[in-house]
């Protein structure tokens, strides 16, 4: 609940914000100024691509499947957590996993690294703007042996005995980083000023390659982490609005080209009211959070398209799995999307590389569980369970 109204808060911050940064306020510092302007001359302009290009749709054929898993579908790994991290959440990455506080704490460290067994290796970062310190931790990756520490606004870079060796300050506001060989992709706090929600910048000289321009509006209407969701590779940006039935796949390669895709599915339905800031207050919010349809996720591994949805109609949250088969999207003029029901006791899903996983945290013994499923297993599952439509 705290990290709901958190969310509250910062939208409204960075909305007030973007009030007092109109573009024809003088006030706006000439940094600002250029920074916009070196955006919308790098921007793919999502919106007119909509309006002119074809949009192809993914219909959901089939009845919705139910997935029956067993024990032995599931590769779990347990994490002891030291006392310092009271507010868990779990990054996995190509060697490691990490756990970090949310809600940073005030007098031990932040971060710990286990390998992929579960062992803790190192537990480091305190609270602060020194070397090593951080002050709000967005995302952690790794690049070439390298550590990557999204911390407020900073590109903190470690060393593989995770030491400081270089910081700098990113001129984007970023909710989250996901890095590729030679750049890496930012999801935006953006805004009517700032029509930009991702944005592809250049590992070495920070310069943008490209922006993402996105002037819809959405349910939220202001500016909030929950706007949007987005993956990335080498070569694609998939992203979309959450509150949205079109999810666009944006090439990399120059010059930008994307594909639209229009979900039809009987779960997928318009959420009935939006947000405005003018009017929120504490319970508007909650009750508007605990009614909404979202894309919560998006990932692709081996040419299919995986996307969590959750449906938090009569604030009973249902969780659902949607697959799209991407391999001869060029061939059809429109595509079946297959859903799959989550298991009660999984309320989300996360993925990286060729598996989803979940988690269960016991702060009471300080432990965290992760369990990971394969997503070959989900393709191939025999114990799909057909039910009735919603």
């Amino acid at each position: 609940m705290n990290k709901v109204l958190l969310i509250l808060i910062i939208g409204l911050f960075m909305e007030s914000c973007s009030r007092s940064n109109e573009v024809n306020v003088p006030h706006m510092p000439d940094s600002q100024k250029n920074l916009l302007k070196e955006q919308f001359e790098k921007s793919f302009d999502l919106d007119k691509s909509i309006a002119e290009d074809h949009i192809k749709k993914a219909i959901q054929k089939e009845k919705i499947l139910g997935l029956d898993f067993l024990d032995s579908d599931f590769r779990s790994t347990t994490f002891k957590l030291p006392a310092s991290i009271e507010t868990p959440r779990l990054v996995e990455t190509e060697n490691y996993f990490y756990i970090y506080n949310i809600i940073l704490s005030k007098t031990g460290k932040n971060i710990v690294r286990y390998d992929k067994s579960g062992t803790n290796q190192i537990t480091f970062g305190k609270k602060g703007r020194g070397p090593g310190e951080f002050t709000a931790i967005n995302s952690i990756s790794e690049h070439e042996g390298k550590t990557y520490v999204f911390d407020n606004g900073s590109l903190k870079k470690l060393d593989q005995n995770l030491e400081e060796i270089e910081r700098k300050f990113l001129r984007l506001w970023t909710n989250n980083v996901i890095m590729n060989k030679k750049s890496y992709d930012l999801k935006l706090s953006n805004n009517k000023v700032f029509p930009f929600p991702i944005a592809n910048v250049d590992y070495e000289t920070d310069s943008i390659n490209f922006s993402i321009k996105d002037s819809r509006p959405g349910a939220f209407n202001f500016t909030s982490p929950n706007g949007t969701t987005f993956f990335s590779n080498d070569s694609i940006i998939v992203y979309t609005k959450t509150t949205s039935n079109i999810i666009h796949i944006i090439s990399k390669n120059l010059p930008l080209s994307v594909t639209h895709i229009q979900l039809e599915s009987e779960i997928i339905r318009k959420n009935e009211s939006i947000l405005n800031k003018k009017t929120a207050n504490k319970e508007k919010f909650f009750n508007f959070m605990n009614s909404l349809f979202l894309i919560e996720k998006l990932h692709i591994n081996k040419g299919t398209l995986w996307i969590s949805f959750v449906d938090r109609k009569d604030s009973e949250a249902k969780n659902y799995l949607g697959k799209i088969n991407l391999k001869d999207i060029d061939k059809f003029e429109e595509l079946e999307v297959k859903i799959y029901t989550a298991p009660k006791f999984l309320n989300s899903f996360n993925f990286y590389g060729d598996h989803l996983f979940f988690n269960s945290v016991n702060m009471n013994i300080s432990e965290y569980k992760l369990f990971q499923v394969q997503l070959d297993k989900i393709q191939h599952c025999p114990r799909a369970i057909s039910t009735e439509f919603l």
